[in-house]
């Protein structure tokens, strides 16, 4: 299994870890065994002369995927940003409640449950609530599980 990740080429930097690591492709243990092109025209004297050169080529390949890679989280960052819609809670605003625990209920129940009004905004994307009573929730809530409740 660690062959294998290791010897895949990576979406963000478009090379395999074990380039990026040692600056050459991996020679496959059974295309060693069955003698692969590639492993029949290895020379051990041309190979000598030319290990300068991988060395630059290598630091380049790392540049290169530093770049790709770069680019890749900026594409990542800019698409989570547009599909993010942010939005804050009111002391005294209505909402429904995502029901999480599931056990009992059938696959027509509700997924919402509530109303509820917001007590307390603890803190940025999370609020303590309370019935509409006014009986306190025991705890705060994730205002990713929480929507509006519009009468």
């Amino acid at each position: 299994m660690l062959w294998y990740i290791r010897t895949t080429a990576t979406k963000p930097t478009g090379e395999t870890p074990f380039f990026l690591f040692y600056g050459a492709k991996a020679v496959l243990p059974f295309k060693i065994k069955h003698g692969s092109p590639r492993v029949l025209a290895f020379d051990e004297a041309r190979q000598d002369a030319a290990l300068g050169t991988d060395l630059v080529l290598g630091k380049e390949a790392r540049r290169q995927a530093s770049h790709r890679a770069a680019r890749y989280q900026q594409a990542l960052r800019r698409y989570h940003s547009r599909n993010i819609c942010s939005w804050s809670l009111e002391v005294g605003d209505l909402i429904l409640r995502w029901v999480l625990s599931r056990e009992g209920l059938h696959k027509l129940s509700p997924m919402w449950e509530g109303p509820f009004r917001v007590a307390r905004v603890s803190r940025p994307g999370a609020a303590r609530l309370e019935t509409e009573d006014g009986v306190p929730m025991p705890n705060a809530w994730n205002i990713q599980h929480l929507c509006m409740f519009y009468p």
